[in-house]
């Protein structure tokens, strides 16, 4: 049978449960105080970068955009009013050089070289003509002077006979001077048909000078309407990869219209763009290196263009290793462009630093422990800073991002 519990007992419990709650209350609160002190933050050494604090250069550098581009690519034009015939390599073939890519309807310049061709052999025939007719015409001065000078020879004879027979009174002086007058006429003879020989030969000279001046000329066209009938083909001077045609049968041009572009894929430079307000602190020669991916290429600033578009400037990068295999046509890199250098200086990766009112601030690793220190920084780099203070050869610092662990 149920018997009721006395009030000191019920009393009793819940003076025990009140001081077990108070004791409880209690405990939490110590332990939410003091839990900070015992406890520190801490973090993987697996998930952390760091860096060792060494000796070495440091590039200040501007930077810029890039594209990867051929170091070579040639564009085939039009050589003339025509038409695509046929499309015979189309962008990515490979192509030799002399190979076509294109057929152009080539019927006007292949009259042209008909034409010309034509010219040239009637030309050629004229001057050989006026070559025989010259020959001709001086062989018969020629001939003639000779016979000039066999008579002056008879008549000098007759004079030097007439003037013994004279001498002796048995000729008259009209016969001596007679023959005399012979032999002079004969002498103007001579030296006029020398003349004429000579002026005969210079023109003949003159005229030859002159047709074959008109046959070179015949010829050099020839040869440069033979150049555009082969152009004709729109093939490549030299090998390598079509990286744009045009690809439209039937298609008009006109001379000076681009046909094609061929690019050595074998070697490659870079085009980048830089803001026009450092256009004064850029110039050819410069060293410079670029980033694709993970791999860094030194080079030289070859060449700067002389315009500005849309507040940027132009420029081209020369590379060391044109033909890494790293590089790939229209890839983007950041290029980098040297502007001041500081060798041999104490230097530390660029990491995660801790900028607050009084200074800067790194983790160094020391003891298994990240020990928060104090440090100034000089001339900084595009990929490490230059060590003031703080920091000696050799200390470990995180690189890594520790703004929640102060």
């Amino acid at each position: 049978m149920d018997r009721p519990i006395e009030a000191s007992v019920i009393e009793g419990r819940k003076r025990r449960g009140v001081i077990a709650a108070t004791f409880g209350a209690a405990f939490l609160l110590a332990l939410g105080l003091l839990l900070p002190g015992w406890v520190r933050p801490s973090v993987e050494r697996g998930r952390l970068i760091t860096a060792r604090v060494g000796h070495g250069s440091i590039d200040v550098t501007l930077s810029a955009s890039g594209v990867v581009s051929p170091l070579i690519e040639r564009t085939i034009t039009a050589p003339g009013a025509s038409r695509v015939l046929r499309v015979l390599k189309q962008a990515g073939d490979s192509v030799a050089a002399g190979e076509p890519i294109l057929e152009l309807d080539n019927g006007a310049s292949r009259l042209e070289v008909e034409r010309l061709t034509g010219q040239m052999a009637v030309k050629a025939n004229e001057r050989e003509q006026a070559r025989v007719d010259q020959d001709n015409r001086l062989s018969e001065l020629k001939s003639q002077l000779e016979i000039k000078k066999l008579e002056l020879q008879s008549k000098e004879f007759d004079v030097e006979r007439n003037r013994k027979l004279h001498d002796l009174g048995v000729i008259s002086g009209d016969v001596l001077r007679q023959s005399q007058t012979d032999a002079g006429r004969l002498r103007i003879e001579i030296e006029a048909l020398t003349r004429r020989t000579a002026n005969a030969e210079r023109a003949l000279a003159v005229q030859l000078q002159s047709l074959d001046l008109e046959y070179e000329i015949r010829t050099r066209e020839r040869d440069e309407a033979a150049r555009v009938l082969t152009r004709g083909m729109a093939a490549s001077d030299m090998p390598g990869i079509i990286t744009w045609v045009l690809g439209s049968e039937g298609a008009a041009v006109n001379q000076g219209d681009e046909l094609a572009r061929v690019a050595d894929l074998g070697r490659f430079k870079v085009e980048a763009t830089l803001a026009d307000v450092y256009s004064g602190r850029i110039r050819p020669g410069q060293a410079t290196f670029v980033v694709a991916g993970t791999t860094r290429l030194t080079g030289y600033v070859s060449r700067v263009l002389p315009t500005v578009s849309n507040g940027t400037i132009g420029l081209e990068i020369a590379l060391d290793e044109p033909s890494h295999p790293a590089l790939r046509q229209n890839l983007r890199v950041e290029a980098h462009l040297v502007v001041d250098r500081r060798e041999d200086a104490l230097r530390l990766a660029r990491g995660s630093i801790l900028t607050e009112d009084d200074g800067q601030y790194v983790f160094v690793v020391r003891g298994g422990r990240a020990v928060r220190t104090r440090v100034r920084f000089g001339l900084t780099g595009w990929d490490a800073a230059e060590v003031l203070e703080g920091l000696v050869d050799g200390d470990e610092v995180i690189l890594s991002d520790m703004s929640d662990h102060p």
